[in-house]
């Protein structure tokens, strides 16, 4: 199976439409549709998006693993292998209680009805992102400041929905 079959397979899977994958990657819907006919191809950073707005295992996408979404510690491996002291550690721990806080009051607002289940695993899977990409600081002070801002931001708050919505789709579909 090619990229793009798997692509729109990942998309029908979590019953997403074109419009909303596209909107989240930063494309067009023509675009998303020429990626998922093959007529085009999408750029590694759009494809890293993908995978991690979308759960999608990287070894899955590429051909050479077996599962097609990552174990939800992946990224728990990743915080171990940057770990060069308990300090750092206890630090990256704290960040992420910050990151909890404010994404599962921003959710309760939205949605009160909404599992703790998923609450925890938005906060986990935008603070990984932002982990990963070195938007946090790792300094308390500093990431309370930058969420706080962020709150505020339109787009950060349809990411935090988009990933929220993803969870419970997920939940539909393993059901």
């Amino acid at each position: 199976m090619y990229e793009n079959e798997k692509i729109k397979l990942i998309r029908d899977k979590l019953k997403l439409t074109q419009q909303e994958v596209a909107d989240q990657l930063g494309v067009s819907k023509q675009y998303l549709s020429k990626v998922e006919t093959g007529q085009t191809e999408l750029s590694k950073e759009k494809m890293k998006l993908f995978c991690d707005t979308y759960n999608v295992s990287f070894d899955w996408m590429f051909g050479t693993g077996p599962n097609m979404f990552r174990p939800a510690d992946e990224y728990m491996e990743r915080l171990f292998y940057y770990d060069n002291g308990s300090e750092y550690f206890r630090s990256i721990i704290k960040d992420y209680n910050i990151f909890i806080k404010y994404i599962k009051e921003f959710i309760e607002k939205k949605h009160p009805d909404a599992t703790f289940e998923n609450k925890l695993n938005t906060a986990y899977e935008i603070f990984s992102n932002n982990f990963c990409r070195g938007k946090v600081s790792l300094s308390v002070d500093n990431t309370k400041a930058w969420i706080e801002d962020k709150m505020s931001d339109k787009f950060f708050q349809q990411e935090i929905l988009t990933v929220y919505y993803t969870f419970c789709k997920m939940d539909k579909y393993l059901l």
